[in-house]
């Protein structure tokens, strides 16, 4: 079985079976797909549904209560689905009669985690009106002119999904979501896919919404749907494993969402940002950042995710740039910008860098931490000052309940051979200090303000 074609239905009888028939009147041979209408508990007569005899395989399925949303029959359609694509079908809408051909063909010749067809409505899909032409395969990790397509297409329907991908992953529609389901489960899907095509010569006939229906626009979203929205996107990024999905696409997916949501609520921001900071954030890094734009301000985050560290904090406008094959681990916390509303400075981590927290590291505004290729910075518990340079090429260890005054740097860059820094437990150092390669500060030290220190073959030890 090649597609498994999921229809969901509420007492709308009619519709579902024009719909039905345009699934039948396909120049496509019946055992390459079957179809499976799952209905949420109608109140109407569905006997001319479960009696439906123009598909060859074809199953009937009745929900014991209704849902009120499209998540769970869906769903449950996904459990049933035998098929090696996946495909949803609103119980109102068409497919014109050589669709399935047409995109199982495309699916099956290029090996393809998705296929997206055109889709045509009178008001909506308005994203697919300059579409004309098939296109056979677009590698997702290079989607060059058709990054912006595939973020922005936020139907569910019309699509074929590698069913695979949905178990492996175990990707659901959020059940908790009324409206908007379908803008979450194709941005986890967007994640993890490798290879789309795009279907324009069959296309998907969607009947416009009717007043009152659901729909996918994010406009006039409430705090608490932007909550479960975003929390579903999150922890679903969260789960996936940087084998399967960088960092890099992870973050694109809930940039993509934060600025679709903020930009079209506003009003919505301050409330969103306290959710996903105080609620949110214990699975995450999260560094929050400010873009101005000709019209306004919008705020976007930038989500950096490589469990199982914890999160880094970020009190304002520190950047984090972290490099693919980059680690933290450890235990503890990393807080940015601690001592001021709106501080500055940067974390970079390079190539298969490594910073490791043990405890704590607490840095205040204007600073900067560099960890460069193959680099290696362990933290105990450490509190910095303002202004605080760290630079490190091959080594640094800092202990436990280590103090650094303002303006300090501490830098391994003029090491000749490959000597680490190691700064032991209880040690204070004082504002304006340098300290170099090649020392090792030993426990209980405390360091008078404006030292220099270090170089090869250093050491200062209590």
């Amino acid at each position: 079985m090649k597609l498994s074609i999921i229809v969901t239905h509420y007492n709308r009888v009619r519709l579902c079976i024009e719909a039905l028939d345009s699934i039948a009147s396909n120049d496509c041979e019946q055992d390459l797909y079957e179809v499976i209408l799952v209905d949420d508990c109608s109140t109407a007569d569905v006997n001319d549904l479960k009696h439906y005899n123009r598909i060859k395989h074809y199953s009937f399925y009745t929900l014991d209560k209704n849902s009120g949303t499209a998540s769970v029959p869906r769903n449950y359609g996904i459990d049933k689905a035998v098929g090696q694509y996946v495909m949803f079908l609103d119980s109102d809408d068409t497919i014109s009669a050589g669709f399935l051909r047409k995109t199982i063909g495309m699916a099956l010749e290029n090996d393809c985690d998705l296929v997206i067809a055109k889709k045509i409505s009178q008001y909506r899909a308005k994203i697919f009106r300059d579409i004309n032409n098939d296109v056979p395969l677009i590698d997702a990790d290079r989607p060059g002119e058709w990054h912006d397509f595939l973020m922005q297409d936020n139907y569910t329907v019309g699509r074929l999904f590698r069913l695979e991908i949905l178990r492996r992953y175990d990707i659901k529609f959020p059940v908790q979501l009324k409206k908007r389901e379908d803008f979450c489960f194709n941005k986890v899907f967007y994640a993890l896919q490798k290879s789309v095509a795009i279907c324009a010569s069959e296309v998907y006939i969607a009947k416009d919404a009717e007043v009152g229906s659901n729909n996918l626009s994010l406009v006039e979203a409430d705090e608490v749907h932007l909550y479960y929205l975003f929390s579903y996107l999150l922890h679903s990024m969260v789960r996936i494993t940087d084998s399967a999905v960088g960092p890099k696409r992870k973050a694109v997916v809930v940039n993509f969402a934060v600025s679709c949501v903020v930009s079209n609520t506003p009003e919505s921001a301050p409330e969103f940002f306290r959710l996903v900071r105080e609620e949110i954030m214990s699975d995450l890094i999260l560094v929050r950042r400010e873009y101005k734009t000709k019209r306004r301000t919008r705020r976007f985050l930038d989500i950096l995710i490589c469990p199982p560290a914890k999160p880094i904090i970020n009190n304002g406008n520190w950047s984090v740039l972290k490099h693919d094959t980059a680690k933290i681990l450890g235990n503890g916390r990393v807080v940015l910008g601690c001592n001021k509303e709106s501080p500055e400075g940067t974390l970079k981590l390079g190539v298969n860098a490594m910073l490791t927290v043990k405890d704590y590291a607490e840095f205040s505004h204007n600073g900067h931490i560099h960890v460069r290729n193959n680099a290696i910075l362990t933290v105990g518990g450490v509190v910095a000052g303002v202004g605080v340079d760290i630079d490190v090429s091959y080594e640094l260890i800092i202990g436990d309940n280590v103090s650094i005054g303002h303006d300090c740097i501490i830098s391994d860059r003029d090491a000749s051979d490959n000597q680490p820094i190691i700064i032991g437990n209880n040690v204070s150092i004082g504002n304006g200090c340098i300290i170099k390669t090649g020392i090792i500060i030993g426990d209980n030290t405390v360091i008078n303000d404006f030292t220099e220190i270090g170089g090869v073959d250093s050491c200062m030890k209590t």
